[in-house]
């Protein structure tokens, strides 16, 4: 390449192509002029050497142009990810559709089966035992009901197992007639493939529903947020049971679905049954999350602590800003939400937690920052967002700007303790009592855009 118009010629070339790559903000002719007079010079200065042969100068120069190339594809690549994460859809509009019909009954709890289904358990309206359970299709839009658990529970814990069997334990057993209640430590799994219960090992203490209303340091107090115990899966296949009502001591319960029985974990920080005798927790008045760092962060009124299930112990983290107890969903980034009431019906305030910094913050809710929270469960959405159905009102939060909004739309009928289940098309099932308490369908949460 000893020809100067040759080696200007190459240049061009060479240069033109990787701008139709990676545009920049000066022209081949003019690059090329510049680099002529390097050439004339005949060296061009590099940090720790001199560059004189005009091979070398190519070389540098396409190795910058090159480095050009790759910053600017890495900026583009970096921000449509950063746009896909961050970017969400406009609100949706709610849209609820009569599914199958169940007799109304308080106390229900669900969950989705690995083929689609819906196993609905339990529940009470006074003139059923509870011991019934349901299977709901989506192919169907139906419930049929199948084998019946060997005691009534309302309120129970319902939890999928690996081999995708379901954990029912705890609850309360009502009396049809004078509703009588006795919380329960028996527990229960169901076979998805003959549509049978058969008994397992029980907790080590009863876990039922918990109202919670009385008085504590002379005020009147409202814990409605607590009404069973939480049941939060291990990443080992076992199942955290801690909270519900009259479970006495600061223990909780772990069910190892491989031999079939409960063992205690270890002591939990300050955990006593009597309301007021210590601060720190409350064994009845509590709610549980899974961290995705395998751990379980359990709230309580005033403090909160994390669970490890790898060395079987706990340790305090940082204290909740509000004393809402009621339910808890894991963002998709890791965060937890809290939702409910708190000491007084009027107390309805959110929270999250960090697993980062270990620390809480208030969420304020800009449409009706004076209302109570969702009692009813939230069913985090594909994009992210959350959805909680509560009495006739929907909303979406989105932790992104972690903010509430109400959408357009709300069931069909006034829910209140219904249970809410992602199904596979992303439907919401809604499964519960209504107001007033008559019989009908129940209801399909279908978000559609506007």
């Amino acid at each position: 390449m000893n020809n100067q118009a040759d080696f200007e010629g190459r240049l061009t070339t060479a240069f033109a192509a990787y701008a139709e790559r990676a545009p920049v903000e000066v022209d081949a002719a003019t690059l090329t002029s510049v680099v002529a007079r390097g050439r004339v010079q005949r060296r061009w200065s590099f940090p720790g050497r001199v560059i004189g042969r005009p091979s070398h100068r190519v070389a540098l120069l396409l190795i910058v142009l090159g480095l050009t190339v790759a910053l600017a594809v890495g900026a583009i690549v970096a921000g449509a990810i950063w746009r896909s994460q961050t970017r969400l859809e406009p609100l949706p509009s709610a849209r609820f559709n009569p599914t199958g019909e169940l007799q109304p009954r308080d106390g229900l709890a669900a969950v989705r089966l690995r083929d689609g289904r819906v196993l609905v358990v339990g529940g009470w309206n006074g003139e059923a035992d509870g011991s019934q359970a349901w299977l709901w299709d989506p192919s169907t839009g139906s419930f049929t009901e199948t084998g019946r658990m060997s005691t009534g529970r309302s309120f129970p814990i319902a939890a999928l197992l690996p081999d995708g069997e379901v954990l029912v334990a705890g609850g309360d057993e009502i009396t049809v007639g004078d509703g009588a209640n006795t919380a329960l430590s028996s527990a229960e799994v169901f076979d998805p493939q003959t549509g049978t219960f058969h008994p397992t090992g029980s907790m080590h203490v009863s876990r039922g529903y918990c109202h919670c209303r009385g008085f504590e340091f002379g005020e009147a107090v409202f814990y409605g947020g607590l009404r069973r115990p939480t049941a939060t899966a291990l990443s080992d296949g076992r199942v955290f049971i801690v909270g519900g009502a009259y479970p006495a001591g600061g223990r909780a319960d772990i069910y190892d679905p491989g031999s079939g029985s409960f063992a205690t974990a270890g002591n939990v920080p300050g955990l006593d049954r009597a309301a007021g005798v210590n601060p720190q927790c409350n064994a009845d008045r509590l709610t549980a999350a899974s961290l995705q760092d395998g751990r379980v962060l359990v709230k309580c009124l005033d403090t909160a602590f994390v669970y490890d299930p790898r060395t079987d112990s706990s340790s305090m983290t940082g204290a909740p800003v509000t004393d809402t107890v009621g339910a808890a969903v894991v963002l998709a980034d890791g965060r937890v939400l809290f939702t409910g009431r708190g000491r007084t019906l009027s107390a309805g305030r959110a929270e999250i937690f960090d697993p980062a910094s270990g620390g809480f913050h208030v969420v304020t809710d800009p449409t009706d920052p004076a209302s109570v929270w969702p009692q009813n469960p939230g069913v985090v959405l594909a994009d992210g967002r959350v959805v909680f159905v509560d009495g006739s009102a929907t909303r979406i939060f989105d932790p992104a700007t972690e903010t509430f909004a109400r959408i357009a739309g709300g069931p069909l009928r006034p829910r209140t303790w219904a249970t809410a289940t992602l199904l596979a098309d992303g439907r919401v099932l809604i499964v519960g009592p209504t107001d007033p308490d008559v019989p009908g369908p129940q209801e399909l949460l279908d978000l559609g855009r506007p």
